[in-house]
């Protein structure tokens, strides 16, 4: 979830807990309670500011590990909508860049949803075609086109989603932005096979 609908519900969610805790008689945010609520209104609050401090606490859902093309965010914070770091600019692994005739054609990862664990492939589909798949029942394919390559990246496009995604070519965090985004923003760990 966005952050700051994180930080309101854990706003409210203490208020309403504070409230059930307390009963009245305070005053927070310029806000007083200045009589105490009947046992079943502090029930109520007890349960509604535990569930939104909970809510508030759990990371976002998203699609299956993969990102809104088109994230609203904050622009003075540097992170997306997930809480993910923005990196601006990024570089992958300093290692020895391997030559493009050994770049590799298949990079794997994992990604954990609502306490489950699932493995994808970013795999290399002919000249510039790449496909995106998991094993989590139920997820579609992504395909992309090999837009470039480098030493360091291989970078991929999916018109359909209007957003780039890059490949480090000896592994880590792979990264993707919203064509003509300047922020690249990381996504799923990549181990080339």
């Amino acid at each position: 979830m966005p952050a700051n609908t994180a930080v309101a519900a854990l706003i409210l969610g203490g208020i309403l807990l504070l409230i059930a805790l307390v009963g009245g008689a305070f005053k927070i945010f310029g806000a007083e309670v200045a009589e105490k609520p009947g046992r079943a209104v502090r029930v109520v609050a007890g349960v509604v500011g535990s569930a939104l401090i909970i809510w508030g606490l759990l990371p976002s859902p998203s699609l299956p590990g993969y990102p809104n093309p088109s994230p609203s965010r904050d622009q003075d914070s540097n992170a997306d909508v997930r809480g993910v770091e923005r990196v601006r600019p990024a570089s992958p692994v300093e290692k020895t860049p391997r030559p493009a005739t050994e770049r590799p054609t298949l990079y794997r990862f994992v990604f954990h949803e609502q306490g489950q664990t699932y493995h994808g492939k970013f795999e290399k589909q002919g000249d510039e075609a790449w496909i995106q798949t998991s094993d989590k029942p139920g997820d579609p394919e992504y395909h992309f086109q090999e837009k470039s390559a480098d030493g360091n990246w291989i970078v991929l496009r999916d018109e359909g989603r209007s957003m780039d995604l890059r490949l480090p070519i000896n592994g880590g965090p792979s990264q993707w932005q919203s064509i003509g985004d300047a922020a690249w923003n990381n996504h799923h760990a990549v181990t080339p096979d």
